[in-house]
């Protein structure tokens, strides 16, 4: 499942396709009409023999290119690639001995509890333009050393670099 924006300043009614594709032979095509505005298409992929994406410590953090092209008039107008993985993640709270008041606390994925060892990342600098690529993977290849599996990204106002989820994976 997927979500493509598109910013359209004069759009009314404009018919578009998107093509995404997926390890080369998963390709699919959608048609759709764009509004003025900001328009959110989500795309349903069917993909199947993938490798599942897990954390540090659990298997091997799999990555896929998923290519998204925007045509008009069978031109292409822009393509962009990402990486993504495929996993299936869910926080588990069930009752301990029939007492409502005490739950577990535990993230399964793909079927496997996950213990999670970890850390609260906060800005290395609060002046955001001066926080290098080099910096950032310093911090995550220390967490990473010291056996960790998850880090928490602060919530203080802005977003990390894509530099940074990217090297997360």
């Amino acid at each position: 499942h997927s979500t493509v924006v598109i910013h359209s300043t004069n759009a009314e009614n404009m018919e578009v396709s998107i093509r995404q594709q997926i390890k080369e032979k998963h390709t699919s095509i959608h048609t759709v009409s764009l509004s003025t505005g900001e328009n959110r298409i989500s795309l349903k992929h069917v993909v199947d023999d993938v490798k599942l994406w897990y954390p540090s410590g659990y298997g091997a953090a799999t990555l896929y290119n998923l290519e998204t092209t925007l045509s008009m008039n069978e031109q292409n107008v822009e393509t962009v690639t990402k990486r993504i993985g495929f996993r299936s993640i869910e926080v588990v709270q069930d009752m301990i001995d029939g007492n409502p008041q005490a739950k577990t606390f535990f993230f399964r994925v793909n079927g496997i509890p996950v213990f999670a060892k970890g850390a609260n990342y906060i800005p290395i600098d609060s002046f955001i333009e001066r926080i290098t690529e080099e910096e950032i993977k310093l911090v995550l290849d220390n967490a990473k050393l010291a056996n960790m599996n998850m880090v928490r990204v602060w919530g203080g106002g802005y977003f990390q670099s894509d530099y940074f989820y990217d090297k997360c994976d």
